[in-house]
């Protein structure tokens, strides 16, 4: 009777904790409903997204459903590869998404080689592999049963609180209602980085050559192939525009990234307690949480990510006394080290470099725990160097065929298989890879600090920038992860296993190390400094707070529960800490200029919506409810269409030409505006998915620009006389006089004409 009263009383208090969670959330908004930078009005919220529902319901069902489709055919690849069924729903879903990103990807380099990347292929692939595992009895017999789910009663039992699941339910549905009132995937880099080449798949069914870029504003530096072949299948599937279609992924993606979070915290837990909601509560306070609503590579990175960490994960735990059976007691057929590089190699193919992160940080743990990770990490490291080859070939510029990718990738996957089949099956080589671990740990430490002391002696490094770069690094940690490493760092010394895991710590150091060494770098590196000064302490927001929020969650966990150790805490102490964290997170308190509002002077604490950092609970759902009544694109012709209708008729005039087959696949065509800017000038590229050159008033070589194709208005009379250009598009807003006749005299005739612009074909 005893253990039932205080477990009634818990359960009482962690209703209490979820109330105190809801009522936070719902004053942070009303405290934000009208602030400057993130005021918001509901009913004009729900007007907005009423008055897209018509477009966005249908397109959101058909994406959802190319997902189900998708994930389907990746669950039973992924299932074939294991000996036992899933232990969650979760980790099921995450391994499906690996799957199907590399499926994709394959095909991707195979059927987009040849212009065959189409729905009927797309879709019947995918069908062929659902159906044989449904009837196929070879088939049918591995791939049965898929998880070890206990069954939705259990489930059900295990919520602990429904007022702190109610919360869950609410923080995680601000990006859904954002795109449900966003046709065109809501952020300004999305468009060219990933909308266009998902378009050009769409429209074309090719990809050729793989260095080939749709918007003249990036280069191939910028081309993530794994996150073009996936959500290029399921604009193509669904027939829908790339913009749209991406836009209606965030639900799906949304689903996904909860189901890696919540595995990788599970895994990282170790001994502690199960995480519960905690994983959802911590991970909604990160920077990949608020950029859900953009379905970019850093955020769609992460299930793959958080697989491979998982995985790692498991491994970590296991003791060192605890015997090694090789194959016997692994329960994949083609080995947890395969299955860690396939994970990474998919999270390296979607964003390069929180792949490499992830792999950076499982090497070092590899090096600390041999005898659990140096067999696997070894065999993880081949793999996903062979899968990344492709990848970084191109974004090197190196313009391989596309054929490379399809031929490559199922070579790279094979042989990483018969490596790690090689490695289980003899333990004298595995004994071998943990000595030369554990002789390396030392060794590489000493070589890492002598050659670190040698390029700042010889000023390959700056150490007069060493101050800055530690500044920089401990700024980017406290802005990004502040509220996590406060409760990480309780956990820990209270005791948990989850907030003290060498994955967690080494993936923290990873991070901050990044920041440190671009900082340093010399200033002679052109294009490639700054792309590293700008890009590495960008995408380390997302890292760390990622990371942190994985610890975050069982350390929560352990605070809340009972468990016995040195520290442990009585219940008014639980109570008031948990409580404590889920008010802080919830309500918009800041400390000070967070840096975002140019506005500010002095304790200044309002963010603006492009915020690089931590984002409270009622902040990331303001915004979205902010954009969801205006539309994202304020300041472009069309506020949630990006494009107004004479720029749309003009869309339309290129895509008449499209259809009538002579506007091809690789058929350049040259732009001519004022300005290349997406507010300015019609995105060709990213609406048509043509290859567009682009002549303007002010061009750009930049890190951010550089291997585009963004030219000034000099080299327009090369490019005409030239004619290696078959169609001009030219909107004369803002150009002299002239331009119009230069463009006749060179041979082209016009074939579409309004008030915005005018199109010409070579005649």
């Amino acid at each position: 009777m005893e253990g039932r009263r205080l477990r009634d009383r818990d359960a009482i208090a962690l209703d209490l904790v979820g109330v105190a969670g809801l009522a936070a959330f719902l004053i942070g908004l009303a405290w934000l409903r009208t602030s400057d930078q993130l005021g918001f009005d509901v009913g004009a919220a729900l007007d907005g997204v009423a008055s897209q529902l018509a477009m966005t319901i249908p397109a959101a069902l058909l994406v959802l459903a190319a997902s189900a489709l998708e994930l389907a055919a990746g669950l039973v690849l992924a299932r074939l590869a294991r000996r036992t069924p899933f232990e969650s729903i979760a980790e099921a879903l995450i391994a499906a998404m690996v799957a199907a990103v590399l499926k994709d990807t394959v095909l991707l380099g195979v059927v987009g080689a040849v212009g065959l990347f189409r729905a009927p292929f797309l879709i019947g692939i995918d069908a062929l592999i659902i159906v044989a595992a449904l009837w196929a009895p070879q088939v049918k017999a591995r791939a049965r049963p898929v998880t070890a789910f206990g069954g939705w009663r259990d489930a059900w039992e295990s919520v602990g609180s429904w007022p702190l699941a109610a919360l869950v339910a609410i923080v995680w549905a601000g990006p859904v209602i954002f795109q449900l009132a966003s046709p065109v995937v809501p952020f300004i880099d999305v468009l060219p980085n990933y909308v266009a080449p998902v378009e050009h798949l769409r429209t074309f069914g090719w990809f050729s050559p793989l260095t080939e870029t749709q918007s003249p504003i990036i280069g191939p530096s910028r081309t993530v192939l794994g996150y073009d072949g996936f959500l290029g299948a399921m604009a193509t599937m669904t027939g829908l525009p790339g913009g749209l279609a991406i836009s209606s992924f965030i639900l799906p993606e949304t689903i996904l990234v909860a189901a890696g979070v919540h595995r990788l915290a599970s895994s990282l837990r170790g001994g502690d307690p199960p995480v519960g909601p905690w994983a959802l509560l911590a991970f909604a306070l990160s920077q990949p949480f608020a950029r859900l609503a953009d379905a970019r590579g850093t955020v769609v990175v992460f299930p793959l990510v958080c697989l491979g960490l998982a995985l790692a994960a498991k491994l970590v735990h296991r003791p060192d006394n605890e015997p090694d059976g090789g194959p016997a007691t692994d329960p994949w057929r083609i080995g947890r080290g395969v299955v860690l590089g396939l994970a990474l190699g998919a999270a390296t193919l979607v964003h390069p470099v929180i792949g490499f992160l992830a792999i950076v940080t499982m090497g070092i743990v590899a090096l600390l725990r041999p005898k659990q990770l140096a067999p696997g990490v070894a065999v993880a490291g081949v793999t996903v160097g062979l899968i990344a080859l492709p990848q970084v070939a191109t974004m090197a510029g190196l313009s391989l065929p596309t054929l490379a990718l399809g031929i490559g990738l199922p070579l790279a996957i094979a042989f990483g298989i018969a490596f790690g089949r090689g490695v289980e099956s003899n333990r004298t080589f595995r004994g071998a890879l943990i000595r030369v671990a554990e002789l390396a740990r030392g060794t590489l430490a000493v070589a890492i600090v002598v050659i670190v002391v040698g390029a700042f002696a010889t000023s390959l490094l700056r150490l007069d920038r060493l101050p800055e770069a530690a500044g920089t690094a401990i700024v980017i940690a406290v802005e990004s992860s502040g509220l996590l490493l406060v409760i990480l760092v309780i956990g820990a010394i209270l005791g948990s296993r989850g907030a003290r895991s060498p994955l967690v710590i080494a993936g923290l150091l990873v991070g901050a190390g990044a920041v440190l060494l671009v900082i340093v770098l010399p200033n002679d590196l052109g294009f490639l400094g700054d792309a590293l000064r700008f890009e590495v302490p960008k995408t380390v927001h997302y890292w760390l707070s990622a990371i942190a929020a994985a610890g975050t969650a069982p350390a929560l966990a352990f605070v809340w529960s009972r468990a016995p150790s040195r520290a442990a805490l009585p219940r008014p102490a639980r109570l008031g800490l948990v409580a404590a964290f889920v008010v802080i997170a919830a309500l918009p308190l800041r400390l000070g200029n967070s840096g975002d509002d140019s506005n500010c002077r002095s304790n200044c604490s309002a963010i603006n919506a492009y915020h690089l950092g931590e984002h409270r609970w009622s902040e990331t759902f303001a915004i979205d409810l902010h954009y969801a009544a205006s539309g994202f694109w304020l300041g472009f012709p069309d506020s949630r269409l990006v494009v107004d209708a004479p720029r749309r008729e003009i869309l339309g005039a290129l895509r008449g030409e499209i259809g009538s087959g002579r506007l091809a696949h690789d058929t350049p065509v040259l732009h001519i505006a004022k300005s290349f800017q997406q507010w300015v000038a019609t995105p060709l590229g990213v609406f048509d998915g043509v290859d567009e050159t682009f002549v303007s008033l002010d061009p750009e070589v930049s890190h951010q620009t550089v291997g585009g194709r963004l030219v000034g208005l000099d080299q327009l009379p090369g490019f005409l006389s030239s004619h290696d250009f078959p169609y001009v598009v030219l909107e004369p807003k803002g150009l002299a006089d002239g331009i119009r006749d230069q463009v006749i005299a060179a041979g082209y005739a016009p074939i579409f004409a309004n008030d915005q612009g005018e199109l010409f074909r070579f005649s």
